[in-house]
């Protein structure tokens, strides 16, 4: 799970009150890095690590 360096918000009460927030588009920025970043890791990875056998579904039904 790809992570940033603080919590992933942004904050504003009206429309267009983001692009004020230079701390939050900041996280934003280093969270689309780091996104991208692990990305290609998977994407390089797949030629040496095989990927998981999907597992059937298991459903648990709560009305008995």
């Amino acid at each position: 799970m790809p992570a940033s360096n603080y919590w992933t918000v942004a904050h504003g009460l009206q429309s267009g009150d983001m692009e004020q927030d230079q701390e939050g588009q900041q996280i934003m920025s280093v969270l689309g890095k780091n996104m991208a970043w692990i990305m290609k890791i998977i994407d390089h990875g797949k030629e040496q690590i095989p990927a998981t056998e999907a597992a059937s579904k298991v459903w648990t039904n709560f009305i008995r």
